[in-house]
């Protein structure tokens, strides 16, 4: 009965889990590629009520069996890792569409996630049956970070001047492309990095992804510029966070100076722990 039980739980728990705080989500659905951890856990129970040995022994392997499962996932997660490094892409494009009926709040809160977890969480990719590391995190975004600082011959203190540096390299290096019609792409940095085109979400995810990966506080800036509809946001773009002061980087906009900011009506922030 127990067993019956702790399989019912699996898909379960896997639903409610996009309502617990993000964390602790973000650990139920590490474990939720296999099933053998609820299984397990469940026969162990079952045959410590029953003082059964056997079954005991059984749940046990069964939870051994599902972390050498998860361990090997990361070994392949560290494959991806030297994938990146040499320029091989290692994960299949990631998309989500905010349907037009959600209220507006929600809208954003959905997309503010989003944009949370691309560049601070691991990602389990099914196609690819691997993690993808954090955006702020991936091989691809810190080497080209490093390569920033370098090529522009900077010094990590001056975070001003590397804000300006990400901005310039990005308004350079990466074409404005429109999404598919009817549907929002949120892109990992990563490939966003490999096909030179994205667009303001694309770009965003991008530059908050290099900024934190060379140390500096990020944020995402939603804004909305029709005063006929204050409350819809159809623009964005990252900030840097410098000793309380916010360094707006717009690089859609080809040639405006770290700083400037397109005109809006109202404003969305998006904040990355």
């Amino acid at each position: 009965m127990g067993v019956v039980i702790g399989e019912l739980a699996v898909p379960v728990v896997f639903k409610i889990a996009k309502y617990l705080p993000r964390r602790l989500r973000h650990a139920v659905h590490r474990y939720s590629p296999s099933h053998n951890k609820s299984l397990g856990v469940s026969a162990m129970s079952v045959g410590i009520l029953t003082g059964n040995p056997l079954m005991v022994g059984t749940g046990a392997g069964l939870v051994v069996a599902d972390a050498y499962h998860l361990a090997h996932k990361d070994k392949r997660m560290a494959k991806e890792w030297n994938r990146a490094i040499n320029g091989l892409p290692p994960i299949s494009m990631t998309r989500w569409n905010i349907p037009d009926w959600y209220p507006d709040a929600w809208a954003y809160k959905i997309i503010g996630e989003k944009f949370r977890e691309i560049v601070c969480d691991d990602t389990w990719n099914h196609a690819r049956q691997c993690w993808i590391p954090a955006g702020r995190e991936h091989p691809a975004v810190f080497a080209i970070g490093r390569q920033i600082m370098k090529s522009y011959n900077l010094d990590g203190h001056d975070k001003v001047a590397v804000l300006g540096a990400i901005q310039d390299w990005t308004q350079r290096n990466i074409n404005y492309s429109y999404d598919a019609r009817f549907l929002d792409q949120f892109v990992h940095p990563y490939l966003t990095l490999l096909l030179g085109a994205g667009d303001c979400d694309d770009q965003t995810l991008l530059n908050v992804a290099i900024g934190e990966s060379l140390g500096i506080e990020m944020e995402a800036k939603l804004i909305g510029q029709h005063s006929e509809t204050p409350t819809k946001r159809n623009h964005v773009y990252a900030q840097g966070v410098i000793d309380g002061r916010k360094f707006p980087i717009e690089s859609i906009f080809k040639g405006v100076p770290m700083g400037w900011e397109p005109p809006a009506v109202a404003s969305t922030i998006i904040k990355f722990e």
